[in-house]
């Protein structure tokens, strides 16, 4: 993502400020590698003609290709998943949650602080939403999907604390993927001005 690609440079750059003395060394000796001589790989025997395509470590030249850096330089890329953190930005600030379910508990948390549990309007707002319902409701639905599909389907709800007008408690849709609910958050979060600036950031 640009998030992390941004990051990525950042903690580059940061790195090349607080270690002068260690890039300008490294930058000198390239330099005079790059001037004294005609130079080819140490690995592929491949001649090096520009200066970008120089690389020297651990005292060996190399072509940038066969570097053994690429291969430092390459970061690890992890799946997210319901157990990875969640950031998120929520009235200007930075926020971190360990799972996927205490990020559902936080927004959950503040719907339920900040809705008119007597406004009709409001409430029929959250209940226009495919993800909220009551158990009932949402059982039907996935009753219907797994008779459709032909498969059991494991089923994930969190109670909301909040009722409809006929005052049956609601639930909110927890079941599918990170991403699948990480979406229906900010559905909801959407709904009201309290937290309409609720912004998921992985």
């Amino acid at each position: 993502s640009i998030n992390t690609r941004m990051t990525i440079w950042k903690n580059k750059i940061d790195d090349v400020l607080s270690n002068t003395q260690k890039y300008r060394k490294h930058f000198n000796k390239k330099r005079e590698v790059f001037d004294s001589k005609k130079i080819t790989c140490s690995v592929s025997g491949l001649a090096i003609n520009f200066w970008h395509e120089l690389d020297i470590y651990r005292g060996k030249i190399y072509h940038r290709a066969y570097s053994p850096k690429l291969e430092l330089n390459i970061p690890t890329i992890t799946r997210n998943n319901r157990s990875t953190p969640v950031n998120f930005k929520f009235k200007g600030r930075d926020y971190q949650c360990d799972s996927l379910k205490e990020t559902v508990q936080f927004i959950l948390e503040l719907i339920k602080d900040n809705i008119d549990a007597h406004d009709e309007h409001e409430i029929n707002r959250l209940c226009f939403l495919d993800c909220i319902g009551t158990k009932s409701e949402l059982d039907f639905y996935y009753d219907k999907l797994s008779q459709d599909s032909n498969s059991t389907i494991m089923r994930n709800f969190m109670k909301i604390n909040v009722s409809n007008n006929e005052k049956e408690p609601l639930y909110f849709d927890n079941t599918g993927s990170r991403r699948d609910v990480l979406k229906r958050l900010e559905e909801i979060a959407s709904l009201f001005s309290s937290t309409k600036d609720f912004e998921i950031l992985n």
